[in-house]
């Protein structure tokens, strides 16, 4: 309702010309200056006009509020704004402080470093520049030793061996070093020289009675030192001190030993490895080693008269057995295979040498297979009465081998192999001297046996490059042996070097295969950079520029190129190749000196040299051999003529970590040279000297008091001068 509407209750004579602003309508009802009284209001009126007045001030204090928050909202929102805006100046100006305190910081520490560094710098280059400087002089002194005494033997200034490696002041610097390193140190020191150790000083007897140094004792290496071999009393004395610690022990070719050493070995119940390889011995002897070892995980009894009762007590009394050689044993019969299958090893068993057991039937070929169903390795070499049949019986029950030999084995075929593609373990086989395994069967085993990892294929005449191509399929194979698999081509070779296990072969086997070339050569250079042993023997088409591809391999350590056709050339090649430590070039009929000079001047750290049947080299290629590699430890220098006492100087002045050499053939030596081997090659300790008419039986003696194997004959050389 509108509140004029009231004007219509006052009259018109009363009714003001013009309504005050400064007053409502209470006052113009209520103006008791004026007089004025409007007693002809109704209560109703009154209290509408006062909730209007009301209602108006309610309205006006309402928006002086709301102003008022509005306006404090808007001073509240600047002075957060304006708070803002000083925490980030001051952070701002906080890092800012900080960031030029850091870099100043950064800046000293810099300098600090670059200082430290250059100063680590300065040391590490005086203290490199001293080790070079000692080296190198080490090395000139050496080298001029060597000229001195090369020039003096020239000039026939010869040395008297009394006066060579005059004895200094004894030092014991051994005595002086930590306990760990001394039996490091007395660990590759022989029985024979161990127990003359002891005796030195109360020093060299502390460090040698460790139980570390008795863990592994091999007596074999008596036999050949003593003439009646290992006897009882050393074998006694050596068990007495190592009894406690002794956990392999070897006594290969030891035949002269009595029950009181097996008796005192039967003493060591921590053994684990027990070698009786070529020994002599009853049931008694082994039953009573066997009663007293119980923990015996490794036996090789091979080549000895093992019978079917030392089987029987075998297969009782080692429970936790794993290893059994029974090569070449040939007085036990299918009845110890029997006890063998059904004894308390049998479950344990996991490796097992048959080799050269032609008097095995198929009986005990099923017994093995029946009960030792836990068999990872079999071999079976040198069987030569072996049908498939045989065969069948013990290999269908190995699923589980891993481990397969079959060499020497000429009746077997593809329905022995046919069972050894269900193998799907299987990664390391060994197939020789067999031709009538065919492609069929390689490529059955290479499809189901994926694991495959060496395999060796020698003497296998039917195995052709279809072979090969099944081998390409292999993921994981390291090693390729495929010598005298003469139809074998570089096409076959070059399928296996593109597949997957190209890049992953470390050794391949060529030898004799006639129908590869260079071109294979190219292909491994490209595809197989890790390939370490390399044998290409008696392959014709074998080239100097094929050779110039191997020189640039990187992991190649050993090449073996006998019978090739190379020449000095394809030497120098091979010679670019650093890493190289094993060189085979014998019966290269065009190799000279000047050959040998190229190839040794590369090859500082050469450690196998092969150059029988060179027939052009002379004592000049030995007297640059010896100069050059001076950590040579074999050499075969058979079949070369040219050679004299001259060389044996050379190498005696230059060689003296040679370990093994081969003059057979050499007719011009004579006994002078063994002067010359003791004086510089006092490590030597295999030599052949086959065919040398002018040394003599008692020098040859006096040789073999020294070294382990001296062979030496008399007869005249064979114009085809091939004894190996």
């Amino acid at each position: 309702m509108n509140p004029n509407t009231l004007d219509r209750f006052i009259p018109e004579e009363l009714r003001p010309k013009k309504k005050s602003t400064l007053g409502g309508d209470v006052d113009f009802f209520f103006d008791f200056e004026s007089g004025f009284m409007a007693d002809d209001l109704s209560e109703e009126q009154v209290e509408y006009a006062m909730n209007m007045f009301n209602n108006g001030i309610v309205r006006r204090c309402f928006r002086g509020w709301k102003r008022f928050l509005i306006e404090k909202r808007i001073i509240v929102a600047e002075e957060k704004r304006l708070a803002r805006r000083a925490d980030a100046l001051l952070r701002k100006t906080t890092l800012r402080h900080f960031y030029k305190t850091w870099c100043a910081w950064r800046t000293i520490r810099e300098k600090r470093r670059r200082q430290a560094e250059e100063l680590i710098s300065r040391v590490a280059e005086k203290v490199r520049q001293g080790i070079v400087f000692k080296a190198w002089r080490s090395d000139t002194l050496e080298a001029r030793k060597t000229k001195e005494y090369f020039a003096k033997m020239e000039k026939g200034e010869f040395e008297d061996e009394e006066s060579w490696g005059e004895a200094t002041d004894a030092e014991d610097n051994v005595s002086v070093l930590p306990l760990r390193a001394a039996v490091n140190i007395f660990s590759h020191v022989t029985l024979l020289d161990m127990v003359r150790c002891e005796v030195v000083c109360r020093t060299w007897r502390m460090i040698v009675s460790n139980g570390q140094l008795w863990t592994k004792v091999n007596m074999s290496s008596l036999n050949s030192k003593f003439e009646n071999g290992c006897s009882d009393g050393m074998v006694n004395s050596v068990m007495n001190k190592c009894r406690p610690f002794l956990v392999h022990l070897n006594l290969r070719g030891s035949k002269k030993l009595s029950i009181e050493s097996y008796i005192s070995i039967s003493f060591c119940q921590n053994l684990q490895d027990l070698n009786l390889s070529q020994c002599v011995f009853d049931e008694e002897m082994l039953s009573t080693v066997l009663d007293g070892c119980r923990m015996l995980l490794y036996l090789n009894v091979s080549s000895t008269k093992i019978n079917d009762n030392c089987l029987r007590s075998l297969s009782n009394s080692c429970q936790v057995l794993q290893y059994l050689n029974l090569s070449f044993c040939r007085a036990f019969t299918d009845k110890g295979l029997q006890y063998l299958a059904t004894g308390k090893c049998a479950s344990k068993l996991r490796h097992l040498d048959l080799s050269g057991c032609n008097q095995v039937t198929v009986e005990g070929f099923q017994a093995v297979g029946d009960g030792c169903y836990n068999l990872h390795s079999l071999f079976l070499n040198n069987l030569l009465e072996v049908r498939n049949q045989d065969a069948k019986r013990l290999i269908s029950n190995g699923k589980k081998f891993r481990t397969l030999s079959i060499s020497g084995s000429p009746f077997l075929g593809d329905q022995v192999m046919t069972h050894i593609s269900g193998m799907n373990y299987l990664t390391w086989l060994r197939i020789e001297g067999n031709d009538r395994i065919s492609d069929t069967s390689i490529k059955t085993i290479t499809k189901n046996c994926s694991e495959l990892q060496q395999i060796y294929l020698i003497d296998c005449p039917r195995i052709t490059d279809a072979s090969l191509r099944g081998m390409s399929l292999l993921k994981s194979l390291s090693v390729l042996n495929l010598a005298d698999c003469i139809r074998v081509s570089d096409a076959g070779l070059r399928a296996v070097l593109e597949g997957p296990s190209g890049v992953k072969l470390r050794e391949l086997n060529m030898a004799n295969c006639v129908r590869v070339s260079d071109v294979s050569l190219q292909r491994i250079a490209q595809r197989s950079q890790a390939l370490a042993y390399a044998t290409f023997a008696y392959c014709s088409h074998i080239t100097d520029a094929g050779l110039e591809l191997l020189g640039s391999m990187p992991n190649l350590t050993a090449v073996d190129l006998t019978g090739c056709c190379i020449q000095d050339a394809g030497l120098e090649t091979i010679g670019k190749n650093p890493r190289l430590r094993e060189v085979y070039v014998g019966e290269c009929q065009d190799i000279s000196d000047l050959g040998v000079q190229k190839l040794v001047n590369q090859l500082k750290k050469l450690e196998v040299l092969d150059v029988s049947q060179c027939k052009n080299l002379t004592d000049n290629a030995v007297k640059i051999l010896a100069f050059c590699c001076r950590f040579l430890v074999k050499l075969n220098l058979a079949g070369c003529f040219q050679i004299s006492d001259t060389s044996i100087q050379y190498l005696s002045g230059g060689c003296h970590y040679l370990h093994e050499l081969d003059l057979s053939g050499c007719v011009d030596l004579n006994d002078k040279m063994v002067k010359f081997l003791k004086k510089g090659c006092k490590r030597l300790d295999r030599l052949h000297l086959r065919y040398c008419k002018n040394i003599s039986k008692e020098t040859v003696r006096r040789l073999q008091k020294d070294m382990s194997v001296v062979i030496h004959s008399t007869d005249d050389p064979s114009v085809e001068f091939t004894y190996y």
